[in-house]
Parts: C-alpha cells; sequence; structure tokens
C-alpha cells in the first residue's frame, strides 16, 4: 500500500464514520468500485450493533455513493460469509441475509451493480 500511495496509483483516506460520509463525498464521485469487506465476529456482540455494522455501515455508503456518482458502470461487491442460508436462525446469518436485501433492492433501483461474494 505504501509503495502505491508513493507512485501515486493509490490515495489513502482514513475515515472513520461509517454513518457519514459528507467528508469524502467528492472522492466517491471518482470510484467506479467498491469492494466492502468491513465486519466484526458476531461473538459478544448484541445484534443492534452487529446489524449497523453489517447492514446500516453499506448502506449508508452505498447511498452517499449513489448521489455522488451517476456512472452507469458502478460495482458494489459486498464481501457476506460462506455458510448462508435462508431458514437460519442464527442472528449473524439473518443480518447478512438482511444487508444483501438491502443492497440488492437498493441496485434494482439505482446503476448500482451489486454483487455478493461468499468466501
Amino acid at each position: 500500500m505504501e509503495e502505491g500511495v508513493k507512485t501515486g496509483k493509490i490515495l489513502l483516506t482514513i475515515h472513520k464514520d461509517y454513518l457519514d460520509y459528507t467528508a469524502v463525498i467528492k472522492q466517491l464521485s471518482h470510484i467506479d468500485t467498491v469492494f466492502w469487506a468491513i465486519g466484526i465476529s458476531a461473538l459478544g456482540i448484541d445484534e443492534e450493533t452487529y446489524g449497523m455494522i453489517h447492514v446500516d455501515f453499506p448502506m449508508h455508503f452505498v447511498n452517499a455513493w449513489d448521489e455522488a456518482n451517476e456512472s452507469k458502470k458502478r460495482s458494489f461487491h459486498f464481501i457476506s460469509s460462506s455458510d448462508i442460508a435462508e431458514d437460519s436462525t442464527t442472528m449473524w446469518v439473518q443480518q447478512k441475509i438482511r444487508a444483501e436485501r438491502k443492497l440488492f433492492s437498493f441496485a434494482e433501483i439505482t446503476n448500482t451493480r451489486v454483487i455478493g461474494m461468499h468466501p
């Protein structure tokens, strides 16, 4: 990463508020592809916090990105999880499914291609 920054091929931005993208909105207008892999383990985390991180954070991002970027070639790759089953009663699985559903619904009404990746 450091080498990429030195050569100018990578622009490093430290952004800490995943519910507000006002500070980086201009940068979002130039981005065509995002690989979203932000998340935490569900161990010891309550459902509200887990949902905020895994559902609200990416939804706030894609909404801000949609506002800032009119490209018809936007691609959002949501790095989800393996072993996701629709009939699961496990909290983290339900939240991942909720995130994917919201993102796919978002894709249907915008110029954004959403891909759920299950490594």
